[in-house]
């Protein structure tokens, strides 16, 4: 009896063991992930003009009912929006889906 609760703590401590090992193409997928963030977070408080200028043309604008605006640009290889207020005329959120 002690023999097979031995047998079961070891089992599982080996299996938590493996369940946090991360491979070499998770920590790459990872870091290009953060990369990302942080060059969309850097578009937070720059004017759409700005990004307009840098990104191009969005492939649509939506208008939100309080009047911001989305610029959503699809055509990339990571579909990605950046939300607007109008009022400060200035990037207040981003999103994007997909994977890199």
């Amino acid at each position: 009896m002690i023999k097979r609760i031995c047998l079961l703590v070891m089992f599982s401590v080996a299996l938590c063991g493996c369940a946090t090992v991360k491979t070499h193409q998770t920590v790459i997928e990872e870091s290009r992930v953060w990369d990302y963030h942080k060059a969309l977070d850097s578009w937070v408080g720059h004017s759409p003009t700005d990004l307009v200028a840098s990104w191009g043309q969005p492939d649509e604008i939506v208008t939100q009912v309080g009047g911001d605006k989305v610029y959503v640009y699809d055509s990339q290889a990571t579909p990605t929006a950046f939300e607007v207020d109008s009022a400060k005329e200035e990037v207040t959120a981003w999103t994007y889906k997909g994977k890199f």
